[in-house]
């Protein structure tokens, strides 16, 4: 999927390699990678939650990055994008990332405060509830949609009640 240049290659080897890949198809994701992934983002975003209420506001920034990660692969997937660092990679995010993502992501790096961190929360959640959306809407997946809805709500109510 990515542009490939061969630099030295005397028997051809190389060359045949790319030319008969280009005849596989293959996805970024799985529909079970899918569904462990929405449950991942639902816990990660959860524990953030939960984090902030103890106090443990570093930890709390740890999960947003691991909330993060799980909408960068979701990005990742619904541009058929392979990153140069492995699957759901930030690494050149900015640029392969959609636009939209990429200003949220801008936004979620909250300082170390209780009221900032939900703040990045909700954002981060409103994006994933989108993308959620649109996985139900593209793919046959296994979970209950509503149910998944109604948790990312849930959360949202919660981040904005505080």
């Amino acid at each position: 999927m990515l542009p490939t240049q061969v630099v030295y290659d005397p028997k051809g080897l190389v060359r045949q390699v790319i030319q008969t890949s280009q005849e596989l198809k293959f996805t970024l994701l799985n529909i079970e990678e899918i569904d462990r992934l929405i449950s991942k983002g639902l816990a990660y975003a959860e524990e953030v939650y939960r984090r902030v209420l103890r106090n443990e506001l570093s930890f709390a920034q740890s999960q947003l990055d691991s909330l993060r990660w799980v909408l960068i692969q979701f990005d990742d997937y619904f541009q058929n994008s392979l990153p140069c660092s492995g699957f759901g990679s930030p690494s050149h995010f900015e640029q392969r990332g959609s636009k939209k993502l990429v200003e949220v992501l801008k936004l979620s790096y909250p300082l170390l405060e209780k009221s900032l961190i939900l703040k990045a929360l909700g954002e981060l959640l409103r994006f994933y509830q989108s993308q959620v959306i649109k996985l139900y809407d593209t793919l046959p997946l296994k979970r209950n949609k509503q149910t998944d809805l109604d948790w990312i709500d849930s959360l949202l109510e919660l981040c904005e009640s505080i």
